[in-house]
């Protein structure tokens, strides 16, 4: 007889890695069985419409009666070019929509695959914790990665939150395997890839990047720059080409053309903190800046413009209510690691739903005393740490969504287990009268 505590046994260990992983698989199957989208929404449902098309990668359209609007309509006069979201994802859906199609059957078929890639991206949640922690705590944070609804929930959305939370945490992967593997290219290669391909799904990533070049000098000493160097340069040449077809669509460089109206969202008067598209009611321009959006050119560059009309919004309004926008950033602090939203008339899907915040509010604790326990490892940790703040500033800036906190989940949930792994080593001493090796 086994028992689930038991981490000496190997045999047993690959029959509970084996296990956990289907099971990781059959949790977000019945996620997208009782929950799951049935047809493109919100951006996508304009995005790959267009791209299938044959209109290019393009958002904002304008009707033959000279209406601007981010809708698919069938007979535009002008389509205009877009960076609005990220390419990679609605590329994915569209290439996917030629194979299967975009009707429920092809939207179920894409949402198992996101199941397959969510119960994969498990796995390698368990090899960080593995490599970083030890595994016990692997095991651990397998289970909660596996059975935690708003990550499962991921999966049956037509969103690219489990595409994007798979290649944060392969990127992660690949660098703690480098770090234990210095010399292999394979893994160099495949981690400038990994980085490339990010810094384009999501630019925040920017943002990582001196403190993961502060992380190399840590740990490969004087290889760092050579490693650094290497990384980065496959990065630019992935990150490239969009910025190419966006300087040669708007006349600038660029990554992305919602900046200003993600910035806006989170700082204006009538802001609460989350993005007032999901509310009711939601927030509205002054007067002013509506007339100069009204006023805008049918041109190519006409997202760019549109954003600098927030940015200049948003600007204002922090120089000129600057109380009010640093308890807007506390308020969304509190929202962004309580998952509550009191006072907020949601039209979020699910928003209010305690499969949301109840499993977070419990498993919080447990977060807060690994986070604490593992402060005096904090370099063997740090990109975890530094996931933690960067997360933290970018949404007390912009604003904060149900599902924001599952860019950095996975981590939490390895904090988590680092703690409950503790107290079920106490249980497993007291239960069968003896410890398991920390690093079986």
């Amino acid at each position: 007889m086994f028992s689930i505590l038991d981490f000496t046994n190997e045999r047993f260990n690959k029959i509970r890695l084996i296990s956990l992983l289907f099971l990781a698989f059959i949790v977000r199957m019945a996620a997208i069985f009782l929950a799951g989208d049935t047809q493109l929404d919100h951006e996508y449902a304009t995005l790959v419409p267009n791209l299938l098309n044959g209109r290019g990668f393009s958002y904002y359209s304008v009707t033959q009666t000279g209406l601007v609007t981010n809708e698919y309509i069938l007979d535009p006069k002008i389509v205009l070019p877009t960076a609005f979201k990220p390419p990679i994802y609605s590329l994915l859906i569209a290439g996917l929509g030629l194979l299967f199609g975009i009707d429920s059957t092809g939207i179920l078929i894409i949402e198992i695959l996101q199941a397959g890639l969510g119960a994969y991206t498990c796995l390698l949640i368990y090899e960080i914790a593995k490599i970083k922690f030890n595994l016990q705590t692997a095991v651990w944070s397998f289970l909660i990665a596996g059975v935690f609804p708003l990550l499962a929930y991921t999966s049956a959305q037509i969103s690219d939150a489990t595409l994007q939370i798979f290649l944060r945490v392969f990127f992660f992967w690949l660098l703690f395997k480098l770090e234990i593997q210095p010399e292999s290219k394979k893994l160099t290669v495949l981690a400038s890839l990994s980085l490339g391909i990010l810094i384009t799904a999501r630019t925040e990533m920017l943002l990582y990047i001196p403190f993961i070049a502060l992380w190399m000098i840590w740990v490969f000493k004087d290889k760092w720059l050579r490693l650094f160097a290497q990384i980065m340069t496959l990065s630019i040449l992935i990150v490239a080409p969009w910025v190419i077809r966006n300087y040669i669509q708007f006349n600038v460089i660029t990554l992305n053309t919602s900046g200003g109206l993600n910035l806006w969202e989170g700082q204006n008067e009538q802001a609460k903190g989350i993005p007032s598209w999901y509310t009711d009611p939601s927030a509205e321009l002054s007067e002013a800046a509506t007339t100069r959006v009204e006023n805008l050119a049918h041109t190519r560059d006409y997202e760019i413009k549109l954003d600098e009309i927030y940015y200049d919004e948003a600007k204002e309004f922090i120089r000129s209510h600057p109380d009010q926008a640093l308890k807007l950033a506390l308020r969304k602090f509190v929202y962004y690691w309580l998952e509550i939203y009191p006072g907020i008339n949601f039209i979020y899907t699910n928003a209010d739903s305690p499969f949301y915040w109840l499993p977070w509010l419990l498993i919080l604790p447990f977060f807060i005393t690994g986070l604490i326990l593992n402060l005096k490892s904090f370099r063997q940790h740090f990109l975890f740490y530094t996931s933690f703040l960067l997360s933290t500033l970018t949404v007390m800036i912009f604003f904060v969504l149900p599902k924001y906190i599952v860019f950095v989940i996975p981590w939490v949930f390895i904090f988590a287990a680092s703690s409950i792994s503790l107290i079920a080593g106490k249980i497993s001493r007291k239960v069968f009268g003896r410890s398991t090796p920390i690093n079986a």
